[in-house]
């Protein structure tokens, strides 16, 4: 969302069920919002607050009740990449990845987040 305006419109175009499923991924409560426009000031609020990414550290963070280890080497990304494990490994099995793949010339941006 490229801005507070265009934000609101875009969230205003979508269900409570969607809206209430943002507000879950962000790992923030929908309770005591009545009206869909209680869930947008929400949401709007909440990506407001929103702290960047710390840049080159490795942070976990929750989203969609899943754990993830995050390393992102820019404040404003130009790719994502994402790396999935087998079930029953946990999220410090691939941790090293993001510094193999960036050291080793794989991906040429430096704009990347993990």
């Amino acid at each position: 969302f490229p801005n507070h305006a265009t934000m609101a419109e875009e969230l205003n175009s979508k269900g409570v069920k969607e809206l209430k499923g943002i507000l879950s991924d962000m790992g923030v409560s929908s309770a005591g919002c009545l009206e869909k426009k209680d869930l947008v000031n929400r949401i709007l609020k909440a990506k407001s607050e929103e702290k960047s990414a710390p840049v080159g550290k490795r942070f976990r963070e929750k989203r969609g009740g899943l754990e993830s280890i995050v390393m992102q080497t820019d404040a404003k990304p130009e790719y994502l990449v994402f790396v999935f494990h087998g079930f029953g490994a946990n999220a410090d099995n691939l941790a090293d990845i993001a510094d193999f793949l960036l050291s080793g010339g794989k991906i040429k941006s430096k704009k990347v987040r993990f």
